[in-house]
């Protein structure tokens, strides 16, 4: 996960939230396996995980809302800083065949107790047309935590 230290967790939450959305509409499993921890990436087949969530968007992207994102949660204790987690999301992602979904993640911005644990850990693919409205996706694990 690319991360500068000048960046909030909001920047950073909407930076991934973009490069997730530009993974999504060039079909580029690489950049967007990069984004993922190295324990999620060591722990999980995302090669496979990607190419469902991929196949589950019926078309190509041709429009999408504004990337977001933002801190999440923060659990500190006298040492400082044991984890500080952060979200984002892009809604209204329309195809070429009339479906709208939306793409979120879920991330470890700061994770004190091992560093192979910063960097997204769970993308859901959710469909947003009501009908199919509990279709979802899911790439990494959303329980994915160890606190």
């Amino acid at each position: 996960m690319n991360s500068k230290k000048a960046n909030t967790p909001e920047r950073q939450a909407k930076a991934i939230s973009t490069q997730m959305i530009d993974c999504f509409k060039e079909k580029d499993s690489e950049n967007l396996k990069s984004l993922f921890s190295q324990h999620v990436q060591e722990k999980y087949n995302l090669d496979t995980q990607i190419q469902e969530a991929f196949d589950s968007i019926d078309g190509d992207i041709v429009s999408h809302g504004e990337p977001d994102g933002q801190a999440s949660g923060k659990s500190t204790d006298i040492l400082g800083t044991e984890y500080e987690e952060i979200q984002g999301e892009v809604t209204s992602v329309k195809t070429d065949k009339g479906k709208s979904y939306g793409i979120y993640f879920f991330a470890y911005r700061e994770y004190r107790y091992d560093k192979d644990y910063l960097g997204v850990y769970c993308i859901v693919v959710a469909c947003e047309d009501e009908k199919n409205k509990d279709d979802m996706v899911f790439i990494g694990n959303i329980d994915e935590t160890s606190v």
